[in-house]
């Protein structure tokens, strides 16, 4: 079976769509933060782009309606996700780079100097092991 997000754009109606392609669950200064990487489909685009989320409890009134439901009390707290944004977007050729740049630029972010991490450095394209020459004395 074919990839369904592939056609999405043929059905109609769909402003985005997109597929987690990867995703890291990390916990920094005592917050939980979810990484996905997606793959755009709608608008199609050859990047990969990487979003940040929070876990955050709230309470439940406000999740809830003004008028609650009769079925039982509201009481108590909700945990949800909130989307912490990067700025400018993370986008890369691959899931990896992506995923790389979205961790570093979060440990620079709550590293307290207020700056975002430098991004990782480019890799070449080659998936064979590289072996770094060790010095002799």
């Amino acid at each position: 079976m074919t990839n369904p997000l592939k056609h999405v754009s043929d059905l109609g109606g769909f402003s985005e769509a997109y597929a987690v392609v990867r995703t890291a669950l990390v916990v920094l200064d005592g917050h939980t933060y979810r990484i996905d990487v997606l793959k755009g489909y709608v608008p199609a685009t050859a990047l990969y782009t990487a979003r940040c989320s929070v876990l955050w409890q709230v309470p439940t009134q406000v999740l809830t309606p003004a008028t609650p439901a009769t079925n039982g009390p509201t009481d108590g707290a909700a945990t949800i996700w909130v989307e912490s944004p990067f700025s400018p977007p993370v986008e890369a050729d691959r899931p990896k780079e992506a995923l790389a740049e979205a961790l570093g630029r979060l440990a620079g972010h709550s590293s307290g100097a207020g700056e975002a991490a430098s991004p990782p450095r480019p890799r070449g394209r080659r998936r064979t092991p590289v072996v770094t020459p060790t010095r002799q004395p």
